[in-house]
């Protein structure tokens, strides 16, 4: 029920908003971007039984681990008579460092040139193009992963292309997946692919190191 409740609450606002946008005729002059910053709540924690609802579907992984369940959302963009209504990308990948970049340019805002970005303009993305990023992406999670072994992931990882490297700080926890190839990341290609690994493992640390 309280899930239920949570849910029914947000749809209900977001639809205040709708209605007030399109009353106000503001709806063609904005853009809306819904998203989630992770997967749903593992069902360990004690005080969040009542919110771990969500399902991974095919997934490995839950909120708190960087396998694709706890760090693979939905994101809705909605901007009319801009943004193709009703079409699917389920190949291009974006992250919420993308959003400054992307936004900016939607916007007409140019960002200063001085200013150091870790996310791209992805914005052709969103207008309905659809291709690989230019850009790796990061992560680090430096907190308890609660739930099953399986879903208990390293807390360090690169993105780059369709290959994902996971490792720890020492380095000695080594994972390689090919989320086209594996998406439900069970193969482990880390012994298999010694230079894809050597050559993410050389960026991970190097980003690393820049924190």
């Amino acid at each position: 029920k309280t899930y239920c409740a949570a849910v029914t609450g947000l749809d209900k606002a977001i639809g205040r908003l709708l209605d007030f946008l399109e009353a106000s005729q503001l709806a063609n002059d904005t853009l809306i971007v819904f998203a989630s910053d992770n997967g749903p709540e593992d069902y360990a924690v004690n005080d969040a039984k009542k919110g771990a609802m969500g399902s991974v579907g095919r997934f490995r992984g839950r909120k708190r681990s960087l396998y694709e369940g706890g760090i693979r959302t939905p994101l809705v963009v909605r901007w009319p008579g801009v943004v193709k209504a009703g079409e699917v990308d389920d190949t291009s990948v974006l992250t919420a460092v993308d959003f400054i970049p992307t936004l900016s340019k939607m916007a007409g805002i140019e960002l200063p040139t001085t200013m150091p970005l870790d996310g791209e303009d992805m914005s052709d993305i969103i207008l309905g193009n659809k291709r690989k990023r230019n850009k790796s992406i990061f992560w680090e999670h430096r907190f308890t992963t609660f739930g099953a072994a399986i879903d208990s992931s390293p807390p360090l990882m690169v993105r780059s292309g369709d290959w994902k490297y996971l490792n720890n700080a020492k380095g000695t926890k080594g994972e390689l997946y090919n989320i086209k190839d594996d998406l439900e990341e069970r193969r482990n290609v880390v012994v298999a692919e010694p230079e894809i690994a050597n050559d993410l493992k050389n960026e991970l640390n190097d980003w690393y190191a820049s924190l």
